[in-house]
C-alpha cells in the first residue's frame, strides 16, 4: 500500500540548521524593520513626498522640455552623441577588454584548478574518483578564491595610484576579479567532461598540457563561452560604476552631473548604461543559444 502525502511529509528529512538559520534571518529582518537605525516612517513624511514631487516634476525634466521648446525624445537624441556617445563606447571597450583578459587568465588557471588536469596526481581520471590535487592545484584554487574576493572598486582605486591611465586600473580590477571566478568555473567544466579522450592522448605519449588542450579544450569551449558571456555582462555593468574613479566612462559623467545638480543629464546617462547592459545581455543570450544549437 502506498504511503499518503501526510506520511511522506512526516518522513521527509529535516535540516535543523537550515530551519534555525532561516528563523534567525527572519528575526534580524524584523529587528531592522522595527528597532534598527532606519526610520521607515520618515520615508513617507510630507517633506519627503514634497521633495519627491519636485524631483519628478522639475529636477529630472530638462529646462528645454519644461519650457516647451523641445520634446524628451529630441532632447535625448541630441545628447546621446558627442561626449555621452564616447563615454558609452569607452564603457563597452573597457568591459570587452576586461572580459577577454579574465577569460584568458581563467583558462590558464582552470588547468590547475581542475582535479583531473595538470594538478591531478593521476591525470584525466574521473574527478569523483581522483579527488586529489597536489600543492600547485590547491594553490591555484586558493588564488582564485582570493582574486574573486577582491572588490573591484577598491582594487581599481589602488591600481589607479600608480598606473598612468585610470582606464587601465578599471580594466585590470575587473579582469582580476572575474579571472578568479572563471578560473574556478572553467576548472569544474574540465572535471565534468568525459576524461577518456584525454586519457587516450596521455596513454599515447602526449604531455598533460597537450592532452588537456587538444582533447578537453574543444569539448569545454561551448560551456566556457557561456560562462564568459555571463561575466561579460557583469563587466559591462561594473565598468559603468568604476567611472566614478576618474575613468571617463558613463559613471564618470554621472558623478560630474550629479555634483552639478543636473539630474536630467544623470537620468539620461543612467538610462544609457541600463540600455548597454540590456543590449549586452541580449547579445550574449543570442550567442549562447547559437552555440548550444
Amino acid at each position: 500500500m502506498s504511503a499518503t502525502w501526510q506520511e511522506l511529509r512526516r518522513a521527509r528529512p529535516r535540516a535543523r540548521f537550515a530551519r534555525w538559520t532561516g528563523a534567525f534571518a527572519a528575526l534580524l529582518a524584523l529587528y531592522a524593520w522595527t528597532l534598527g537605525p532606519m526610520d521607515f516612517g520618515d520615508l513617507f513624511s510630507e517633506r519627503r513626498l514634497t521633495n519627491l514631487e519636485r524631483f519628478l516634476q522639475v529636477e529630472i525634466v530638462p529646462p528645454e522640455v519644461r519650457r516647451g521648446e523641445t520634446t524628451w525624445a529630441a532632447w535625448a537624441a541630441e545628447r546621446i552623441g558627442g561626449r555621452n556617445g564616447l563615454a558609452l563606447a569607452r564603457t563597452l571597450g573597457a568591459a570587452v577588454l576586461a572580459a577577454a583578459l579574465a577569460a584568458a587568465a581563467g583558462a590558464g588557471l582552470s588547468l590547475w584548478t581542475s582535479r583531473t588536469a595538470l594538478a591531478a596526481r593521476t591525470p584525466f581520471e574521473r574527478a569523483e574518483v581522483e579527488g586529489r590535487r597536489g600543492l600547485a592545484g590547491s594553490a591555484a584554487r586558493l588564488l582564485c578564491v582570493f582574486m574573486r574576493a577582491l572588490p573591484e572598486y577598491l582594487v581599481a582605486f589602488l591600481l589607479g595610484a600608480f598606473l598612468p591611465d585610470p582606464a587601465w586600473a578599471a580594466v585590470l580590477a575587473l579582469s582580476i576579479h572575474n579571472a578568479g571566478i572563471l578560473g574556478r568555473l572553467f576548472g569544474e567544466t574540465l572535471e565534468n567532461l568525459d576524461q577518456r579522450p584525454a586519457r587516450a592522448w596521455s596513454a599515447a605519449g602526449a604531455p598533460r598540457l597537450t592532452a588537456a588542450l587538444g582533447a578537453q579544450g574543444p569539448a569545454a569551449l561551448p560551456r566556457w563561452l557561456t560562462f564568459f558571456f555571463v561575466r561579460f555582462e557583469t563587466c559591462v555593468r561594473e565598468s559603468t560604476v568604476l567611472g566614478a574613479l576618474g575613468f571617463v566612462s558613463l559613471g564618470h559623467w554621472i558623478v560630474q552631473e550629479r555634483a552639478a545638480g543636473r539630474y536630467d543629464e544623470v537620468l539620461l546617462l543612467v538610462a544609457m548604461g541600463g540600455a548597454l547592459v540590456v543590449a549586452a545581455d541580449l547579445a550574449s543570450w543570442a550567442i549562447r543559444r547559437w552555440i548550444r544549437g
